[in-house]
């Protein structure tokens, strides 16, 4: 069965708008990427992830997770409300825009295949050839990253309570925005058929060469996985919708 299947697309859920946000590490800026790798990882608390390795022009690689479900206490969703409205997910935003711009499709339309791929393993202190489901149609494909390079808590296992965050800061890359690599655009420029590309430089504007500090001094408990919001329950799935780069 695919994983991907049941994630709602839908038009009463507020859509991913261009909003800018307050290995070896990528400086902030916008890199034109190759993915090499591109596979589900389920949480012990049920969230699921799509998680990138790309490699830029130079060849140094960033690999990141994006959660697009919450875990099982919140239902395994795409989406939480807030205000009274549905929002999706930001690592569901991030994941359905690079299947988007890359093979122009929605992330439940998305093709899979149970591959084995070396994978580190805690157990083993090593990588071990593991057995995931790899989204086939992702290898090989060109994506633009805006890649921030930002200072967080370090978290540490903490038995049956999940994750926790340490008073020890860290450094790490996180994507916030993901644009057309021929284009430049955005999802919600290709969508709004804009002439020309806009966001990215208001993104590299307020963003490029920064490090943005995310760390919380005393740290505090957080669940396994950022899944964000507290999501109800799910409505039925709505129907796929047609190419994001039709014009009728």
């Amino acid at each position: 069965m695919n994983m991907l299947a049941n994630l709602t697309s839908s038009d009463d859920i507020q859509q991913d708008r261009d909003v800018l946000d307050g290995s070896k590490l990528w400086e902030t800026d916008v890199y034109d990427t190759t993915i090499k790798l591109a596979y589900l990882n389920k949480s012990e608390g049920g969230a699921l992830a799509l998680v990138i390795h790309a490699v830029n022009e130079e060849g140094s690689e960033i690999r990141f997770s994006n959660w697009i479900t919450s875990g099982n206490a919140k239902g395994n969703l795409n989406y939480y409300e807030k205000d009274g409205k549905k929002h999706y997910l930001p690592g569901y935003n991030i994941a359905n825009a690079i299947c988007q711009l890359t093979v122009d499709k929605e992330i439940n339309a998305m093709v899979t295949e149970t591959k084995k791929v070396k994978l580190y393993n805690k157990a083993a202190s090593a990588e071990v050839p593991t057995d995931v489901e790899v989204l086939v149609e992702l290898l090989d494909q060109k994506i633009t990253l805006g890649v921030v390079k930002q200072t967080v808590n370090k978290q540490v296992k903490d038995g049956p309570n999940g994750y926790v965050m340490t008073n020890e800061p860290r450094d790490e890359n996180d994507v916030s925005k993901v644009f057309h690599t021929e284009t430049r655009k955005t999802v919600t420029e290709i969508r709004g058929q804009v002439e020309e590309a806009e966001f990215v430089k208001k993104w590299l504007e307020q963003n490029k060469g920064k490090t943005v500090n995310k760390f919380k001094d005393g740290g505090a408990a957080v669940a396994g996985g950022a899944t964000g919001g507290a999501p109800k329950a799910a409505g039925a799935p709505a129907a796929a919708k047609k190419s994001l780069f039709s014009k009728e």
